[in-house]
């Protein structure tokens, strides 16, 4: 572990600054006051510019109350460091810490008070914000009296599972947003040293044992992707406790004020409203070294339960690391923040090296999308580097060693064309809807509607997102537009064939070699068919459907 500075707050209203290295600690103050500088009205400002103004974007005057906010952060995270550093013994440690050249660099808030971890830490400017300086500075949350964590030592390779989670009666947000940006970050600078997999269905008895599944592999890093909640006084507990049908229907949630939670699903695809402190417990003991949170309020904490946050919680319990967001945030964000995040990850780098990099990017690069006005489209432009927030109970060390891997070589996967140029817009919900479907019973689904609606662009799309994501190992896509034959099984049998690399002499022996691998099978244009040879096709896709 490199030079660490100690913010303790052994009160709300209290803090020492202890400068500690490897060895233990080398110096250290006697506690002084410390008063948070953000007043109700700096506090009203960042709510509206992180949450309101992203989402409403309506006038001139909003960008100008927008960029007069973002002018005073840096005066906010000024006052926030001379509320620690204002004494002369305080800043002596603070000057030794920032003399030091080795790479590594640590502030860790150690405390047991919500007004204190509420505090925009990341906000920590001295002539500059003190993440930007090189060697970086990593700022991270430590809860006080937390287990300690296992040992997070590097490793060759890692394992990644996504809990990607959108219940029915909950704000839809696009599940492939964050995923993408994600894979294509390994598939760059980590191919084959990093695996990914996917969690179906996203519920908790689902993670609970895949995580004790021992014959498949272990798991390093869990990244929820999903919605999260924090209940003030009680009231969304109790009214999931109430609720025997409809949005909420977890009847034992415990009415616990100050409480973090995560938006899993049930086996029906209800909201299971996961309490931050059976989380913890479910995940206590387990080898996973990071948890990504990357769900609204994830980290917002208040009342007088210092475990309120799920992040906390989890830290508390004895999880090494927890990255989460301190306030909900854009999914273009999330995309940019995760897709630099996991490249300096996969890099050999520390999780919080990582993380302040990531946040770089998006210091530097502020534009979060395009906004209509009227006729004419703006650029929304947000500085909202400082949301995600570090949590560590242990080192936070590198996950991934420096030794470079040796990639697997691209296997075929199937005969879909290349997604064009322009992507793929729009339709998200129903990508979702066929995944869901796939993944519990359905073994046959059906695209219907007029022409020209984009049934084939949109069955195209699921078989490349449900094959790159897991579900299915090959995707053979057989069109009859242009048919011209009287047999539409031979094609079907043919184009089977070779798909899945297998001599193919009828429909029997398709049913045969599809038994042994997962397979998308894209039946499109069948109103081209005439009655009869559709129906001898249709009886033979039930057959391939059963078979594995």
């Amino acid at each position: 572990m490199a030079l660490e500075l100690s913010l303790r707050f052994a009160t709300a209203d209290q803090v020492s600054v202890h400068l500690v290295d490897p060895d233990g600690v080398l110096d250290e103050t006697t506690p002084q006051p410390f008063a948070g500088p953000l007043d109700e009205a700096a506090r009203k400002d960042l709510h509206w510019y992180l949450e309101v103004y992203p989402a409403a974007y309506m006038a001139d005057e909003d960008d100008q109350r927008a960029a007069g906010i973002a002018r005073k952060l840096d005066g906010w995270g000024e006052a926030l460091f001379q509320a620690v550093f204002a004494g002369g013994r305080a800043r002596d440690l603070m000057q030794r810490f920032r003399d030091t050249s080795e790479p590594g660099r640590l502030i860790t808030i150690s405390a047991s008070h919500p007004a204190v971890l509420a505090q925009p830490w990341e906000l920590l400017y001295d002539h500059t914000y003190l993440f930007l300086e090189k060697p970086r500075i990593s700022i991270r949350r430590r809860l006080a009296g937390a287990i300690r964590p296992h040992p997070v030592r590097p490793k060759d390779r890692l394992h990644l599972l996504f809990v990607v989670s959108r219940p029915d009666g909950v704000g839809f947000l696009d599940p492939r947003a964050d995923p993408q940006a994600v894979m294509d970050a390994i598939d760059t600078h980590a191919p084959g040293r990093i695996s990914v997999e996917f969690l179906r269905p996203a519920t908790l008895s689902a993670l609970v044992n895949r995580l004790e599944d021992e014959a498949q592999p272990a798991v390093d890093i869990i990244h929820f992707d999903g919605h999260g909640a924090y209940d003030a006084d009680g009231s969304l507990a109790e009214s999931a406790g109430r609720a025997h049908s409809g949005v909420f229907r977890d009847a034992a949630v415990a009415v616990e004020p100050h409480q973090g939670y995560l938006l899993f699903e049930t086996a029906d695809g209800k909201t299971d409203l996961v309490p931050a402190s059976r989380l913890g417990e479910v995940l206590h003991r387990q080898k996973v070294g990071l948890m990504v949170l990357s769900a609204c309020q994830s980290a917002m904490i208040g009342g007088e339960d210092p475990l309120g946050s799920v992040a906390a919680r989890l830290t508390q319990a004895g999880l090494p690391s927890v990255l989460a967001m301190t306030q909900s945030v854009l999914v273009a964000t999330t995309q940019a923040l995760f897709g630099d995040f996991y490249k300096y990850l996969a890099k050999g780098q520390p999780i919080g090296t990582a993380l302040d990099n990531a946040r770089r990017e998006l210091y530097l690069n502020p534009r979060r999308g395009e906004r209509q006005r009227g006729r004419k489209l703006h650029t929304l432009k947000l500085q909202d580097w400082f949301l995600p927030a570090l949590y560590q109970s242990g080192s936070g060390g590198a996950l991934l060693s420096t030794a470079e891997g040796t990639p697997e070589p691209a296997q075929p996967w199937g005969n879909l064309p290349d997604l064009p140029e322009a992507g793929f817009f729009g339709r998200t919900h129903e990508l979702w809807e066929i995944e869901r479907q796939f993944t519990g019973k359905a073994r046959r689904l059906v695209l219907h509607g007029f022409g020209g609606q984009g049934k084939t662009f949109l069955a195209q799309e699921a078989g490349r997102w449900l094959h790159r994501t897991g579900l299915f190992q090959l995707v053979c896509f057989v069109a009859y537009a242009s048919f011209q034959g009287i047999d539409p099984v031979s094609l079907a049998v043919s184009t089977l064939a070779t798909v899945l690399d297998h001599s193919l002499i009828d429909a029997v022996a398709a049913t045969t070699a599809l038994a042994g691998t997962p397979t998308l099978l894209i039946l499109d244009n069948l109103e081209s068919l005439s009655a009869e040879p559709l129906r001898e096709l249709l009886d033979a896709a039930v057959a391939w459907s059963k078979a594995g």
